[in-house]
């Protein structure tokens, strides 16, 4: 009996609740200590099409998904038929005999536990909706594992809780029903669920969520946004929570529209972000440039796809780390960050807020579907350290020494190029801030001695930011090993559970993470890379452009590459098959 090391997937057609069922499944086995990852995929449909849900549970560590699914819950054929060759050996399909007429699931000879479950006429007999029979399924699983069924029935009650009392009992009820019928049949399956006593709290949380906590978190103000996938769930997130958080959140007519809007409020003082993809970025780019020369604050969220053009709406990508790296005209400073997983979507979107008014410039964080629409366990975020700070912005009591009607210099020329700022209608406050080259008073200048000094002064900035602010690459693992797998962003995720995959079979890895892009910290990241013996750089895009960033910026040659531009996530068993091929 293999105990609590397995991977759960469910598929079927858009429209049959699947994605709320996979949330409900983690959140589950999360109550009970479990440690989950979750992830799924969708084609750019409303209706039909092919949808899946997998949760990877462990009682050790879950940070990506795994190749092989232990038990499919297939709510048509098609899911059996496009999933046999994951199933492990001795996995189990949960299936509904009606799906399939006649004939049995066809297995193709492999070791598979069929567990028939009649779904479609346990909802009927009951009066049931027929989108209610996933929660069949959702106890069926539960009971086919052997897993504490109060912990099912208290997360469906808490899922129903705002809504009519009727809905929960009918859940809780059907859910009883599956539960039942496949523990029934346990004793076939070789796989059980348990609780772990005295675990520390999780909450399951996608990176979308955890960006849109951390915007919030960090005193956001105006949230303005065009819904574009993957980023969309920000918009959403905040928006039901708009009232509770004082929040302005605006759906804009456009990302032209959303990028201008947050440039105005933060111009204005107010903490302001918006989330896009690659196509509502690249018509964002002038506006980008118009916050560069301006120097006003804006945290915009980037979220990659596959690409180009509208491309894989629903498919992850890392293709535009250089777009986001050059994007608009001309030259100015901005930070790019990359969180890896969900803590660091939080964490790393506070601290952009407080960068973005710390150095007066945009702060892009650059995330994927990946780790964007993914769902992870992870320990409640620790808020107790976290400060705001919003850098040289000047009170009113400040600028009471200054005359009312005096120009206030915003352009000031400093030791670390960063000027006071002044929020407008504040007396002694008043300033130009325009889209046009200026003096250090805002005044629009051609002058080429003023022109040279103030894209200077903005340059410098990034001095200041890079000896205070900014971090090296992380390592994760030992010390030293035989391959050092280099990564940034979503490629933590798998990183992290190669190792251990490659503990069981003795291999010698550890995992260089970069999460700090632009600009890059160039002698952190020399003395990091100094101990490694043979790298491996994983990224998902076919340009290698992380790779190709190294090389341009320090001259590092990695031993190896494996590169997905297939619009997949990594898993972890491909990239130790390519640490093999070069050890």
């Amino acid at each position: 009996m293999i105990k609590n090391n397995l991977q759960w997937k469910i598929g079927g057609e858009a429209g049959f609740g699947i994605m709320t069922l996979g949330v409900l499944f983690s959140r589950i086995c999360t109550h009970g200590g479990l440690k989950t990852f979750a992830y799924p995929e969708y084609p750019s449909l409303i209706r039909g099409g092919h949808n899946t849900y997998q949760v990877f549970i462990s009682d050790q560590q879950a940070t990506s998904q795994i190749h092989d699914v232990h038990l499919l819950v297939a709510l048509n054929q098609e899911t059996l038929k496009l999933h046999l060759a994951e199933l492990a050996d001795g996995a189990a399909v949960i299936y509904d005999p009606a799906d399939f007429g006649s004939e049995s699931p066809k297995t193709e000879g492999k070791n598979v536990v069929l567990v028939p479950i009649e779904m479609n006429k346990l909802i009927k007999e009951k009066n049931g909706k027929p989108i209610e029979r996933n929660t069949v399924a959702l106890g069926a699983s539960f009971g086919l594992l052997k897993y504490p069924w109060q912990y099912v029935e208290q997360a469906i009650r808490h899922w129903f809780k705002d809504k009519k009392p009727s809905l929960a009992e009918s859940n809780v009820a059907f859910a009883k029903n599956g539960y039942e019928l496949a523990q029934k049949q346990a004793e076939k399956f070789g796989y059980v669920l348990t609780t772990i006593d005295n675990a520390e709290k999780q909450m399951v949380v996608s990176g979308n969520e955890a960006i849109a906590l951390g915007a919030i978190q960090a005193g956001l103000k105006l949230f303005a946004a065009y819904p574009m996938t993957p980023s969309s769930a920000i918009l959403s997130s905040l928006a039901k929570n708009e009232k509770k958080y004082n929040l302005v959140v605006k759906h804009t007519e456009d990302e032209l529209a959303a990028m201008n809007l947050i440039i105005g409020a933060g111009f204005a003082g107010a903490r302001a972000m918006t989330a896009t993809s690659g196509g509502g970025f690249a018509l964002m780019t002038e506006a980008l440039g118009m916050a560069g020369i301006a120097e006003v604050p804006v945290v915009v969220i980037m979220g990659m796809r596959g690409g180009p053009s509208t491309g894989l709406p629903t498919w992850t990508s890392q293709g535009d780390l250089r777009f986001v790296l050059h994007a608009s005209h001309s030259e100015f400073p901005r930070l790019v960050l990359a969180p890896g997983d969900a803590q660091e979507c939080f964490y790393l979107t506070h601290q952009a807020f407080n960068l973005a008014e710390i150095y007066q410039l945009p702060v892009i964080i650059l995330v994927d579907k990946y780790v964007q629409e993914s769902w992870q366990s992870i320990p409640l975020f620790n808020t107790a350290k976290l400060q705001i700070n919003r850098g040289k912005l000047l009170t009113q009591t400040q600028l009471a020494k200054r005359a009312a009607e005096e120009i206030f210099p915003r352009y000031q020329h400093t030791a670390d190029g960063i000027s006071n700022r002044a929020l407008p209608g504040l007396a002694g406050g008043i300033h130009i801030a325009s889209s046009y080259e200026h003096t250090p008073e805002g005044y629009t200048t051609e002058d080429e001695t003023e022109v040279t000094a103030q894209n200077d002064k903005r340059f410098k900035k990034l001095d200041a930011y890079l000896a205070k602010d900014v971090c090296g690459p992380k390592l994760y693992g030992a010390k030293k090993a035989d391959v050092t797998l280099i990564g940034w962003g979503s490629t933590k995720l798998p990183g992290q559970q190669v190792l251990r995959l490659a503990e069981k079979q003795n291999i010698s890895v550890n995992y260089l993470h970069f999460t700090y892009l632009d600009p890059l910290p160039i002698n952190l990241v020399q003395t990091a890379l100094q101990n490694c013996q043979k790298t491996l750089c994983v990224e998902g895009n076919k340009l290698g452009q992380f790779e190709g960033l190294l090389k341009q910026k320090i001259g590092f040659t990695m031993t190896g590459h494996y590169r997905e531009y297939g619009a997949r996530p990594f898993y972890p068993e491909k990239i130790l098959e390519q640490v093999k091929k070069i050890l």
